[in-house]
């Protein structure tokens, strides 16, 4: 998948052990190299659905309308949009995940204790 990152304080983040371990933790440190290596591998967001079960890629909802989030582990979360125009993988007003092949990764979070 073609990939970039909102700004290089994200790409550092997701791309150097060092600096996401003082973040998160060293083991989600680890899933989220892991799982930055699956979606770069992969050749678009179904794909990745269908080969990393564990990663759950979903739209979420609310203010984050449009936005994907990506598991990595437990609560945290990549989050991602698609970086293309939305006709390209919209059809009918349905998603084809599979369509979706080059992503925009905002950034890193457990959003889940946020309020809308």
């Amino acid at each position: 998948m073609d990939i970039k990152y909102k700004n290089t304080k994200i790409e550092k983040l997701c791309n150097t052990i060092r600096i996401a371990t003082r973040e998160f933790g060293k083991d989600n440190a680890k899933k989220l190299s892991k799982r930055i290596n699956e979606i770069t591998q992969s050749v678009s967001i179904g794909a990745l659905e269908r080969d990393v079960r564990a990663s759950k890629p979903h739209f979420l909802m609310g203010s984050r309308k449009g936005e994907i989030a990506i598991v990595v582990k437990k609560g945290l979360r990549i989050i991602t949009e698609p970086n293309m125009n939305k006709d390209e993988y919209t059809k009918d007003g349905n998603t084809n995940f599979y369509k979706i092949t080059k992503l925009l990764i905002k950034n890193v979070e457990d959003y889940h204790d946020e309020k809308d």
